[in-house]
Protein backbone atom coordinates (compact mmCIF):
# COMPACT_ATOMS: atom_id res chain seq x y z
CA UNK A 1 0.00 0.00 0.00
CA UNK A 2 1.38 3.39 -1.00
CA UNK A 3 1.88 5.75 1.95
CA UNK A 4 1.24 9.32 0.81
CA UNK A 5 2.18 10.58 4.30
CA UNK A 6 -0.18 13.52 4.57
CA UNK A 7 -0.62 15.28 7.87
CA UNK A 8 -4.26 15.69 8.88
CA UNK A 9 -5.27 19.27 9.62
CA UNK A 10 -2.38 20.85 7.73
CA UNK A 11 -4.10 21.42 4.41
CA UNK A 12 -2.84 18.01 3.28
CA UNK A 13 0.73 19.23 3.25
CA UNK A 14 3.13 16.51 2.16
CA UNK A 15 5.91 15.69 4.62
CA UNK A 16 9.26 14.75 3.04
CA UNK A 17 10.29 11.18 3.78
CA UNK A 18 13.51 10.56 5.68
CA UNK A 19 15.09 8.70 2.76
CA UNK A 20 14.38 11.58 0.37
CA UNK A 21 16.04 14.02 2.77
CA UNK A 22 18.97 11.62 3.31
CA UNK A 23 19.53 11.24 -0.45
CA UNK A 24 19.35 15.03 -0.82
CA UNK A 25 21.93 15.57 1.93
CA UNK A 26 24.29 13.04 0.37
CA UNK A 27 23.82 14.78 -3.00
CA UNK A 28 24.54 18.19 -1.48
CA UNK A 29 27.57 16.99 0.51
CA UNK A 30 29.15 15.33 -2.53
CA UNK A 31 28.39 18.34 -4.72
CA UNK A 32 30.03 20.73 -2.24
CA UNK A 33 33.03 18.47 -1.67
CA UNK A 34 33.65 18.53 -5.42
CA UNK A 35 33.19 22.33 -5.51
CA UNK A 36 30.25 22.21 -7.94
CA UNK A 37 27.66 24.97 -7.77
CA UNK A 38 23.95 24.25 -8.00
CA UNK A 39 23.74 26.06 -11.38
CA UNK A 40 26.63 24.00 -12.81
CA UNK A 41 25.02 20.72 -11.75
CA UNK A 42 21.64 21.90 -13.03
CA UNK A 43 23.14 22.79 -16.41
CA UNK A 44 24.88 19.40 -16.65
CA UNK A 45 21.61 17.62 -15.83
CA UNK A 46 19.48 19.87 -18.02
CA UNK A 47 17.22 21.03 -15.17
CA UNK A 48 16.60 24.38 -13.43
CA UNK A 49 18.87 25.03 -10.43
CA UNK A 50 15.74 25.37 -8.28
CA UNK A 51 15.12 21.67 -8.94
CA UNK A 52 18.59 20.89 -7.60
CA UNK A 53 17.68 22.83 -4.44
CA UNK A 54 14.47 20.81 -4.07
CA UNK A 55 16.38 17.54 -4.50
CA UNK A 56 18.95 18.62 -1.89
CA UNK A 57 16.28 19.52 0.67
CA UNK A 58 14.23 16.39 0.03
CA UNK A 59 11.24 18.52 -0.98
CA UNK A 60 11.20 16.69 -4.33
CA UNK A 61 11.91 13.02 -4.70
CA UNK A 62 14.71 12.10 -7.13
CA UNK A 63 13.57 9.61 -9.76
CA UNK A 64 15.72 6.58 -10.47
CA UNK A 65 16.93 7.70 -13.92
CA UNK A 66 17.72 11.19 -12.59
CA UNK A 67 19.57 9.68 -9.62
CA UNK A 68 21.58 7.60 -12.07
CA UNK A 69 22.50 10.78 -13.97
CA UNK A 70 23.46 12.57 -10.74
CA UNK A 71 25.59 9.62 -9.59
CA UNK A 72 27.39 9.51 -12.92
CA UNK A 73 28.02 13.27 -12.87
CA UNK A 74 29.37 13.14 -9.30
CA UNK A 75 31.42 10.02 -9.98
CA UNK A 76 29.74 7.83 -7.37
CA UNK A 77 27.70 4.64 -7.43
CA UNK A 78 23.95 4.93 -6.87
CA UNK A 79 24.22 3.06 -3.56
CA UNK A 80 26.35 5.97 -2.26
CA UNK A 81 23.11 7.89 -1.74
CA UNK A 82 21.60 5.16 0.41
CA UNK A 83 24.53 4.33 2.70
CA UNK A 84 23.24 4.27 6.26
CA UNK A 85 19.78 5.45 5.17
CA UNK A 86 16.95 4.31 7.37
CA UNK A 87 13.59 3.89 5.74
CA UNK A 88 10.14 4.33 7.19
CA UNK A 89 10.91 7.45 9.19
CA UNK A 90 9.54 10.91 8.59
CA UNK A 91 11.68 14.02 8.81
CA UNK A 92 10.09 14.72 12.19
CA UNK A 93 11.89 11.71 13.73
CA UNK A 94 15.38 13.10 13.37
CA UNK A 95 18.09 12.56 15.96
CA UNK A 96 21.51 14.01 16.87
CA UNK A 97 23.24 11.99 14.14
CA UNK A 98 20.93 13.57 11.57
CA UNK A 99 21.72 17.05 12.90
CA UNK A 100 25.44 16.27 12.62
CA UNK A 101 24.99 15.08 9.04
CA UNK A 102 23.12 18.30 8.26
CA UNK A 103 26.01 20.37 9.63
CA UNK A 104 28.64 18.38 7.75
CA UNK A 105 26.73 19.13 4.55
CA UNK A 106 26.96 22.90 5.08
CA UNK A 107 29.72 25.07 3.71
CA UNK A 108 31.04 25.66 7.23
CA UNK A 109 30.90 21.98 8.17
CA UNK A 110 32.67 20.90 5.02
CA UNK A 111 35.35 23.60 5.45
CA UNK A 112 35.87 22.69 9.12
CA UNK A 113 36.27 19.00 8.36
CA UNK A 114 38.39 19.46 5.23
CA UNK A 115 40.79 21.87 6.89
CA UNK A 116 40.95 19.88 10.13
CA UNK A 117 42.04 16.84 8.17
CA UNK A 118 44.93 18.86 6.72
CA UNK A 119 46.40 19.66 10.16
CA UNK A 120 49.37 17.34 10.59
CA UNK A 121 50.26 18.24 14.18
CA UNK A 122 48.15 16.14 16.60
CA UNK A 123 48.61 18.64 19.43
CA UNK A 124 47.33 21.50 17.28
CA UNK A 125 44.34 19.45 16.09
CA UNK A 126 43.49 18.46 19.69
CA UNK A 127 43.76 22.10 20.80
CA UNK A 128 41.34 23.15 18.05
CA UNK A 129 38.88 20.43 19.07
CA UNK A 130 39.12 21.65 22.69
CA UNK A 131 38.48 25.22 21.51
CA UNK A 132 35.41 24.16 19.52
CA UNK A 133 34.09 22.13 22.47
CA UNK A 134 34.54 25.12 24.80
CA UNK A 135 32.83 27.44 22.32
CA UNK A 136 29.90 25.03 21.86
CA UNK A 137 29.29 24.83 25.60
CA UNK A 138 28.98 28.63 25.69
CA UNK A 139 26.13 28.60 23.17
Amino acid sequence: MLDTNFEIGSGLQKIPQYTDVHVGMKFQTQQKSMCFSQPSIAAALGIPFQQVQKYESGANRVGSSRLSDIAEFLGVRIDFFFDEARTGESVQKRDAADELQDFIGTTEGLALNTNSALIKDDAVRKAIVALVRAASSMA
